[in-house]
């Protein structure tokens, strides 16, 4: 877990700190070096392989196309396996990512959006 949150934190400084034209997708063979174990496991007990996951991040990069580089999109949920696919997904197309802690209710997703001029939301079941 703590490996994830700080790649997460790794792809995000990296991306400020350069004005990136909408990249390629995560490759499996990066996802691989970075997954424990090379794989990832969701909450229902699947576990995804970096072929996998590097696939379902190049079909969720697909969806967000039709965002300009740089929106942002709203994470409303919990931290999970497709939470890291989503943000994988906004890095490789260069969309910003702001995440609301669902703990939080819908007070703070309604601030977050009105403050952050978020462009979508993405939120879970």
């Amino acid at each position: 877990m703590m490996l994830m949150l700080l790649l997460v934190l790794l792809l995000v400084l990296r991306g400020a700190a350069r004005a990136a034209p909408r990249a390629a997708p995560i490759s499996a063979k990066t996802l691989a070096q970075l997954l424990p174990g090379g794989s990832m496991r969701t909450a229902d007990g699947r576990l995804w392989d970096a072929q996998e996951v590097s696939s379902r991040v190049q079909n969720f990069a697909r969806g967000l196309l039709e965002l300009k580089c740089g929106e942002r999109v709203c994470f409303y949920l919990d931290t999970c396996p497709e939470w890291q696919i989503a943000a994988q997904a906004c890095f490789a197309t260069s969309i910003t990512a702001v995440t609301v802690y669902a703990t939080l209710g819908g007070d703070a997703v309604a601030q977050a959006t009105h403050e952050g001029d978020i462009t979508a939301l993405i939120t879970g079941r």
